[in-house]
């Protein structure tokens, strides 16, 4: 396990290629977490049930597609710049919590 930024930071290499059972990111807090909160990618299910199974204490924020859509949202959004770590964060977790992109400054 570790904190939700470092989650988010790395989901480059989180493969979410299955549409049946698509990853979804789970955390201390759900939409409301803070960067450190512990949290951990776990695979969907069939039923679409947002348990993670390794942790059910942990709730869901999104899935690993949406994420990776935000952050490719949030760069070309910004002209192509190559978010940080803070800026990938900030862009998952405002869709998880508004259905909406992050908008630019």
């Amino acid at each position: 396990m570790a904190s939700l930024i470092e989650v988010i930071d790395r989901l480059d290499a989180v493969d979410d290629s299955d549409r049946f059972d698509p990853p979804c990111i789970f955390a201390e807090g759900g939409p409301d977490a803070a960067p450190d909160a512990r949290a951990v990618v776990c695979p969907g299910d069939e039923e679409g049930a947002f348990v993670c199974p390794q942790n059910p204490a942990l709730s869901y924020v999104l899935m690993v597609q949406q994420a990776k859509e935000c952050i490719e949202v949030w760069s070309e959004w910004r002209g192509g710049r190559r978010p940080t770590p803070r800026d990938k964060f900030a862009a998952v977790m405002y869709y998880s919590r508004n259905d909406a992109w992050l908008p630019v400054e």
